[in-house]
Parts: structure tokens; C-alpha cells; sequence
């Protein structure tokens, strides 16, 4: 046994101090290089590049007005020609498709790196530097500001960022999406370096002071022979498990009033509010949160089955009977793509692709900037018309037939199967929170189960009044279930 004060005069207390400067060192250096950057002319042929999920690299050539793409080693995959088009800056859509603005033609381009071809021209003014997120292309017009671009439509929407002056900082959608480059690179006439930048090279002497202060501690260390070493570790906080979790009843409602419905589809905006698939009155309807109707988007002759939001104004329709969705304009209340289709039920949207069940085929992915599908998952055992998806993530998730859920990655590749009879039957709506704890329907009741797929247990049953239920939703800590009928329940998930 020795006093605490002994403990800490043998512990190597300089770790703390030498990992400080080092922090301080490498802040230093950062700013240096982002001053030299944002000062230096765009001498080169080179003024951007991107990168794919699978590491290729893929630049423009300004001079040689193409796209070239190289492997991770370095090795040259591609060139893609673009003349008489000089691409400025470019950013990745998917695997297969890219935007890019152009130097001096005053449109952007979307180009097939598969096909070699341009698919898409987009009208724009001095664009610049880009990047892609969510269904939208952000991109720097000069004298104007940041702008974006709705992909399911081409529409230019306004100003995310308006300038000023001409000499304000525009940049710094690309730090914020972690791009490989900065954005004081690809657009340096729209730059100017603040003074107080400049001089914190110089003028910051130091970050602050340590103050100590000695005393003498009561505190004895008990320290087994066994013992040979001490070691400081951090703990990572607990993963929240399926047993933590409650759930408390805290609104109800009817969609509907006592108008008969048959709903297959929920969706939730960014803003809290529900809109569901009424598929025989062949229409979306828009509520509140607290129950108070928004409006109403007739869509007949098309029944809608499931619903998924792309964004506040966006949302894309599953359809019964006939082999396709569509992507409808809330504000203007039209449908405004149709996308040809297998026989696809449950449907979800992430990062620029819509996700669907495919019944006998399995999981269909949709690019809706080219409305290109592609397989994701291999699957004839979705025979039902009550097969539903969700995404989380790098994951997906569906229910199948029986008495299933599947989860795989987004390239396809098998993550886990939960089969459980006891609590599964014929599974439909689900829906994953932020700890990737699974929600699903299941008949009278909402079942969980763990992000790695080991264990489930039941959490509402009819007791709770859970009706039969094909929709739900988490929303900020709110599940939010909707029955066949058009009663919706809400629940508080803690």
C-alpha cells in the first residue's frame, strides 16, 4: 500500500503535455497549408477530384477536357472525354455516376462512368466547386452563392447561401462533407484571407495555462503482486440494449375520421409530419404531428402502397397493380417521374437511391438521378405483397415471408437472419433507430431486435392496443405506428 500522491509522481505525466503540442503543432500546420492553398492561382489542369465508395479516384482534367478516373495503387482505370466541355470540379453520385461543373459553358453535367456518356445537362450560371448529398448537388456559383439542385427534377432551388460581396468566403461544403479537398482550392477568386487568420501564426504565443496545485491526499492504492503494470484506459460508453428500452403511449389519433381506408405506407418528414398511402381512395395524405390534417395529393388512377420521403417537398410512391413508382412534387401536388418497375412493394430512400422489395426478384436499388436499377440483394422469397424496408446506415433491412428479417449491407452482402416463430409472424412495417435497434410489426404487436441480430424480444402487444399494422416510423424518439384502418398510435421510446 502507498499514497495516491506516490502514484501519480511515478506515472509518466509529460503524455498529456507532449500530445497537447502535438495537437497544437498539427493546428498550426493545418492553417499554414490552408493559407498557401487559398492564395495559390489554379495553375494546373487539375482543379478537383473525387472519390468512390470502393477507393477509385476520379479527377478532371481541365486541359485534356475529360474525366479520369485510377485505382487506389495509382493504376489507371478510365478517361472519359467530355470535349468540347471543360470539367472544372467533380463529385460522385454513386458507383456508375458523377456531376461535374464545366469551366465555361455555364452548366453542370451527369455523366455514366460506366457508358462513357453525359445523361443529364443542367443550366446553371458560373458554377464551380460541387459536391452531391440527399437527392441534391450543392454547388458555388460565382456572385451568387451556394446553390442546389433537386436531382428528381432538375429544379434549382434557392440560395443556401447568399453572398455578401464578392470577396467573401463562400467555401466549405466540402469540409463539411469531408471531401478530399479543400474548398479554398477550387474556387480562389471568390477568396480573401482574414487578417486575424494570417497573424495567428504569429501572434498566438501560446493557448492557455496549466495551474498547479500540491496537496497532500488521504487516499492509499492497494496494488496487487500480481500486478505488474497499471494501465489508464478510456470507456466507451454501454450500447443501449433491447431490454433498456420502454416505450410510453402519447397520442392517438384518426387519419381519417370514420372514412373507411386500407393503408399500406407511412413516411415521416424532416419536419415531423406523416404522410401515408391510402391505396383505395388512391391518394397521400399529410397530417401533423399532433393529428391536425396538412393536405391531401390525389393520385388517381394509381393506387399508392408505400411511401418514402426524399425531402421536404419530395416523395416517392409504390403502386398496386401496375409495375411501378413514381416521384411526386408535394407543393405542386404532381407527379412529376415514373419509373418502370418489377412488382415492388416496401420502399425507402438514402443518400440519392430509392431501395425497394421486389416481389420474387428481392432488393431493387433505383439511382433517381438516371433512374438506372440495379440488384442489391438476390431474394425469391419475398412472395408477399407485405414485404417492407428500411435503411440505417451502411445496412439494410427488410421483412420476407414467414416469419423473417433480413439484414444486409448496401453492396449486398449478408449481415444477419433472424427466423423466430414465437415472436415473428408474418413481420410487415419496419423501422431501425439510431443505436440500429430494430422495430418491426408483427401482427398485434411491435417486436425488437438487436443491431447484431442475436437476440428479440417483444415490446407492444395488442394489450397496448397495438392494432393490425402494416406502418411505422421513429422519428426523434417517437414511434409513430399507423394501422390498416388509419388509427395511429404514438408512442415515447426511452
Amino acid at each position: 500500500m502507498f499514497p495516491i500522491d506516490e502514484a501519480i509522481k511515478s506515472s509518466i505525466s509529460s503524455t498529456l503535455f507532449d500530445s497537447l503540442e502535438k495537437s497544437l503543432k498539427d493546428i498550426k500546420g493545418i492553417i499554414k497549408r490552408r493559407i498557401r492553398g487559398s492564395t495559390r492561382k489554379v495553375d494546373s489542369s487539375i482543379t478537383g477530384l473525387s472519390v468512390f465508395s470502393d477507393g477509385r479516384i476520379i479527377f478532371p482534367d481541365l486541359q485534356n477536357a475529360r474525366l479520369t478516373i485510377v485505382h487506389r495503387d495509382r493504376t489507371l482505370d478510365t478517361k472519359i472525354p467530355l470535349s468540347p466541355l471543360p470539367p472544372f470540379d467533380v463529385t460522385c453520385i454513386d458507383d456508375k455516376t458523377v456531376a461535374t461543373t464545366t469551366l465555361y459553358n455555364n452548366q453542370l453535367v451527369l455523366v455514366d462512368t460506366e457508358n462513357k456518356q453525359v445523361t443529364n445537362t443542367i443550366k446553371t450560371g458560373r458554377c464551380r466547386g460541387i459536391t452531391y448529398i440527399q437527392g441534391q448537388i450543392l454547388y458555388c456559383e460565382l456572385g451568387k452563392g451556394i446553390q442546389a439542385i433537386n436531382l428528381s427534377n432538375n429544379k434549382i432551388l434557392s440560395p443556401v447561401f447568399q453572398m455578401a460581396s464578392s470577396d467573401v468566403i463562400l467555401c466549405g461544403i466540402c469540409d463539411a462533407q469531408h471531401a478530399s479537398h479543400a474548398a479554398d482550392y477550387w474556387c480562389p477568386e471568390m477568396m480573401k484571407i482574414d487578417d486575424k487568420i494570417i497573424d495567428i501564426l504569429s501572434n498566438i504565443t501560446s493557448f492557455g495555462s496549466i495551474k498547479i496545485e500540491k496537496s497532500k491526499s488521504p487516499i492509499i492504492i492497494g496494488v496487487g503482486h500480481e500486478k505488474q503494470a497499471q494501465f489508464f484506459t478510456a470507456v466507451p460508453p454501454r450500447s443501449k440494449s433491447i431490454d433498456d428500452i420502454t416505450a410510453s403511449l402519447i397520442g392517438e389519433f384518426s387519419v381519417l375520421g370514420k372514412s373507411s381506408s386500407c393503408i399500406a405506407g407511412l413516411s415521416v418528414f424532416p419536419d415531423g409530419r406523416m404522410i401515408i398511402a391510402v391505396y383505395n381512395k388512391k391518394r397521400l395524405v399529410i397530417v401533423h404531428s399532433n393529428g391536425t390534417s396538412d393536405c391531401e395529393v390525389p393520385l388517381s388512377p394509381l393506387q399508392p402502397f408505400d411511401v418514402t420521403c426524399i425531402d421536404d417537398k419530395t416523395v416517392a410512391v409504390t403502386t398496386l397493380q401496375i409495375d411501378k413508382l413514381v416521384i411526386v412534387d408535394m407543393n405542386n401536388k404532381q407527379v412529376t417521374n415514373t419509373i418502370k418497375t418489377g412488382t415492388c412493394r416496401g420502399l425507402t430512400y438514402r443518400h440519392g437511391q430509392l431501395f425497394y422489395c421486389e416481389c420474387g426478384k428481392g432488393i431493387q436499388a433505383i439511382n433517381i438521378s438516371n433512374n438506372k436499377v440495379i440488384t442489391i440483394v438476390e431474394d425469391d422469397t419475398i412472395k408477399t405483397d407485405w414485404s417492407y424496408i428500411t435503411t440505417s446506415g451502411e445496412n439494410i433491412y427488410y421483412t420476407g415471408s414467414g416469419s423473417t428479417v433480413k439484414c444486409y449491407s448496401i453492396r449486398g452482402e449478408k449481415r444477419w437472419e433472424v427466423k423466430d416463430e414465437s415472436i415473428l409472424s408474418n413481420p410487415t412495417g419496419i423501422s431501425v433507430d439510431q443505436q440500429g435497434i430494430v422495430y418491426v410489426i408483427s401482427n398485434n404487436s411491435v417486436v425488437l431486435i438487436s443491431g447484431d441480430g442475436k437476440n428479440s424480444r417483444t415490446l407492444l402487444t395488442a394489450k397496448d392496443g397495438i392494432p393490425v399494422s402494416l406502418g411505422i416510423r421513429l422519428h426523434t424518439n417517437k414511434l409513430n405506428i399507423v394501422s390498416f384502418t388509419g388509427q395511429v398510435l404514438q408512442f415515447n421510446i426511452a
